[in-house]
């Protein structure tokens, strides 16, 4: 079990290996096949606690599950008090699932705060293609509990054609798959724009 506390990150990640599925497993220990960036961590799995992580500076992620601060936040994983300081620039670049917190979120989370700014900015990118889901926290929550979460950051997708485009997006979550709980979740953002 670990315990990990007092996070701070302006480290930009790039893990460019792209699966060819977006159904990763876990129980199954699938890790080589996907690529997962986060600027604090790629990866939180095991058993353990995480608190207090920040990063407000401009930071940019690429993976097949990215999120500004982490990868993926696996089951029997706690987090709280994560807070993200949104600055133009900060960039988020997933093959298959990406989002302003974390790609994929299975574990037990609390007191999330993404700041946003007041003009919008392109913080989501098609690299190379479209990615399947992004959200405001993640990208897909597949099980867990999430509670206490307050975005208010306009999500703007650069790269999107009449023929292309996100299949789903949403202010706390683009897709939920799993088992999972939300709890006290507010979206304050101006808008979520395609471009």
């Amino acid at each position: 079990r670990y315990n990990i506390q007092n996070l701070y990150s302006q480290y930009s990640a790039k893990a460019r290996y792209q699966s060819s599925s977006n159904d990763f497993n876990s129980g199954l220990l699938e890790y080589s096949s996907y690529s997962f960036a986060g600027s604090l961590i790629g990866v939180a799995s095991g058993t353990g606690s995480i608190y207090d992580c920040e990063t407000d500076t401009v930071v940019s992620v690429l993976g097949d599950k990215a999120g500004l601060v982490f990868g993926l936040i696996d089951e029997n994983v706690n987090v709280s008090k994560i807070l993200v300081e949104m600055q133009s620039g900060m960039l988020v670049n997933a093959y298959s699932y990406g989002g302003l917190v974390v790609g994929e979120s299975k574990g037990t989370v609390d007191d999330v705060k993404v700041v946003g700014m007041l003009e919008p900015f392109t913080n989501f990118m098609k690299t190379p293609n479209m990615p399947t889901a992004l959200g405001g926290y993640a990208g897909l929550v597949s099980g867990g509990n999430i509670s206490n979460i307050e975005m208010s950051q306009s999500i703007t997708i650069s790269n999107e054609s009449a023929s292309t485009g996100v299949e789903y997006l949403g202010g706390i979550a683009g897709l939920v798959t799993g088992p999972s709980e939300f709890d006290n979740v507010t979206v304050n953002a101006l808008s979520l724009i395609h471009i």
